[in-house]
């Protein structure tokens, strides 16, 4: 009987090993414990494995070349929210105005490069008068502005293009170009609303 008793508290205790980090508490009072040491160990390696990272992003964090517009322009308009681009080199009649996404890429995507440009593509297929919107990224001083502020900048450059455009609008710019269209509609040619793929 005394055998059995000893043996069933080894096989308690291996059971115990099993289920806690530290089998060495083995009072059940304290197994309470051995369980918030256990927390704290593996918050520390959650803490490395961030700084681990943090490390690696300050590695990519290197200066790097702001990218550059690919075809020609001048800045016909400087906003708050927004520069206006004008690649045109002659022509006459309505102005084809590009609006790019605001997030997640730079304004250049839609002038991204030789062969992949939008407007490069638009003016080797007769679209001789092209702006762009290059929108500048968000200050304190625009951490209040609503869609209002920009629709108003957008109505701004239509003005500076002789108040009435043929307007595309690439991503996120798509749905801006729309509420514009839809806020302006006199103002609006045509509407053309691309997805970037």
């Amino acid at each position: 009987m005394v055998k059995q008793i000893k043996e069933r508290k080894v096989e308690d205790i291996s059971k115990a090993k099993h289920v806690f980090k530290y089998p060495e508490v083995g009072v059940p009072f304290l197994w309470p414990f051995s369980f918030f040491i256990g927390l704290e160990e593996e918050g520390l390696e959650v803490l490395r494995d961030n700084l681990k990272y943090l490390k690696e992003v300050e590695k990519a964090q290197v200066e790097k070349p702001k990218p550059t517009w690919a075809t020609k322009n001048k800045v016909k308009l400087d906003l708050k929210t927004l520069k206006l681009r004008d690649f045109s080199h002659v022509g006459a009649g309505l102005y084809t105005f590009v609006v790019p996404p605001y997030a997640g890429h730079t304004s250049m995507i839609v002038d991204f490069h030789n062969k992949q440009s939008l407007v490069e593509t638009l003016m080797e297929n007769g679209i001789e008068r092209v702006c762009a919107a290059d929108w500048k990224s968000a200050t304190e001083e625009m951490k209040d502005y609503n869609i209002d502020n920009y629709l108003k900048e957008l109505d701004i450059c239509i003005d500076e293009l002789g108040g009435r455009v043929n307007l595309i609008g690439m991503c996120q710019g798509g749905w801006l170009a729309t509420m514009c269209a839809a806020r302006f509609p006199d103002k609006v040619n045509t509407l053309v609303i691309g997805e970037l793929l």
